[in-house]
């Protein structure tokens, strides 16, 4: 009886060590994939939106900067319309908001 109580005891133990592996390994790629799909997501998303909005930004910011130029230079705001392909009131926005000229 004490080979086969011995045997059994083994036989529970090399399963519970094979289990414990699985477990570990699981983990391991676990963590392994959401590391990585979780940075490569972040990622890309932060760069879409990184770079829309900072295309945005800079453009805007581009075209407000261009169109006081022209106006301290004399630029009337049809000239100005004319000459950037934009709408004369977006002209007229631009050089009356309220906010610092920069």
């Amino acid at each position: 009886y004490q080979n086969i109580y011995e045997m059994r005891m083994n036989a529970e133990m090399d399963h519970a060590s094979r289990l414990k592996g699985a477990e570990n390994r699981g983990m391991e790629k676990g963590e392994k994939i959401g590391i990585e799909k979780g940075e490569k997501i972040g990622i890309e998303k932060g760069e879409k939106i990184g770079i829309v909005k900072g295309e945005k930004i800079g453009e805007k910011k581009g075209l407000k900067k261009g169109i006081l130029a022209l106006h301290s230079i004399g630029k009337s705001p049809e000239e100005i319309s004319i000459l950037m392909d934009i709408s004369l009131e977006e002209v007229y926005k631009i050089l009356n908001s309220d906010e610092p000229k920069e």
